[in-house]
């Protein structure tokens, strides 16, 4: 039985994340309804990560690498993951994909502290 998010911890919810991405992005038909399913699914747990990571102050812009306990590494990906799941999101149109292909810039841009 698959948990919710609300029964998991931070890094529970990282390691499911991570282990969604890696099975989206090695699926040889990423426009498959129940990849972009999943896709959709981690997405929303990697928007919640998201907000968790802000919300505790894990990671902070005045800190360098060398401060990011190892633990804590895996935050780095969140938004790496979820600018890489928005491209291989499925559209309906030409707005849809332009929201996405915004949310994928941001997210991007986020992890390089732009």
């Amino acid at each position: 039985m698959d948990q919710s998010a609300q029964d998991l911890t931070l890094g529970q919810l990282l390691t499911r994340a991570i282990n969604h991405s890696t099975k989206i992005t090695s699926a040889p038909s990423p426009n498959d309804q129940s990849i972009q399913q999943l896709l959709q699914a981690t997405l929303a747990d990697l928007n919640l990560a998201n907000k968790l990571i802000n919300h505790l102050g894990i990671l902070s812009p005045n800190e360098t690498l060398e401060d990011i306990n190892t633990s804590d590494l895996r935050c780095l990906l969140v938004d790496a993951l979820s600018g890489q799941l928005c491209l291989l999101a499925k559209t309906k149109g030409g707005k849809e994909r332009i929201t996405y292909l915004n949310k994928a810039s941001v997210s991007s841009l986020g992890e390089l502290g732009v």
